[in-house]
């Protein structure tokens, strides 16, 4: 296999990759168990699902040098993401002095592996087809 084949096909691997995480649970909750991108946080899943399918469209059509794009959005997305999620690990019920301040304890989970393996993939693919 030359090597635009290989650029083409870790492309596709990543974009299959990201299509596959965006329904993996990503976060576990207290009391509303596992959260996807896609499940709680639509905006943020149609957003990865459409980086995904930019991502094998370039692949597909042999514009792997172009990878990197769809990449560092979806690299901006995941670090939006988990910043929000470190900061909002409390929550106030009540006012004034019935107020009730309650420490949230959320866990990540595996979902966040296959999608920053899938930011790795695209930018494997971009980073050899610049090496020609």
């Amino acid at each position: 296999m030359d090597q635009n084949k290989v650029n083409n096909l870790i492309g596709l691997a990543g974009a299959f990759l990201m299509i596959i995480a965006v329904f993996c649970p990503v976060v576990k909750m207290p009391f509303e168990g596992t959260v996807s991108f896609f499940g709680n946080w639509g905006v943020a899943g149609v957003f990865v699902i459409i980086l995904a399918l930019a991502s094998g469209t370039l692949s597909y059509f042999g514009k792997s040098r172009y990878l990197w794009l769809p990449a560092f959005f979806l690299g901006i997305i995941l670090c939006y993401h988990l910043y929000a999620q470190k900061n909002s690990d409390q929550y106030s019920i009540g006012k004034g002095f019935l107020k009730l301040n309650i420490q949230s304890h959320f866990s990540l989970e595996w979902g966040w592996f296959l999608l920053f393996g899938a930011v790795g993939l695209l930018l494997l693919s971009s980073i050899l087809c610049h090496k020609k």
